[in-house]
């Protein structure tokens, strides 16, 4: 599993311009809640993570694509986590974040 932390980013390559991304609390829910901007747009505001998987499709329209989750508070257990999981062309990559109140993380995304 891939760690994601403060300021960092990890690049995914795609040859599809359809991925899927599942976020959820891996761990003890804890009230850890989070944003989610795609290239510029937000996609999800104080979005609390919990043991059911939001499901997120994403068209990649660019050739390089960004993903920026930022913690927006640290639940009842520091640090903010959230597992992500990336379907592309057939594979699950797996990361997890782990973030301060205020940190965020990005993904960026590459269309081959």
């Amino acid at each position: 599993m891939n760690i994601l932390k403060s300021k960092q980013t990890m690049s995914v390559f795609s040859k599809s311009n359809t991925i899927r991304i599942e976020i959820y609390d891996g761990g003890k829910i804890d009230g850890d809640k989070i944003t989610l901007t795609y290239n510029g747009k937000t996609l999800l505001r104080g979005f609390e993570t919990s043991k059911q998987r939001k499901s997120i499709p994403i068209t990649l329209i660019n050739k390089k694509n960004t993903f920026v989750l930022s913690a927006d508070n640290v639940g009842s257990i520091s640090t903010n986590t959230a597992v992500i999981e990336i379907f592309v062309d057939g594979l699950k990559i797996r990361a997890l974040t782990n973030l301060k109140a205020g940190e965020n993380t990005q993904i960026d995304f590459y269309l081959k």
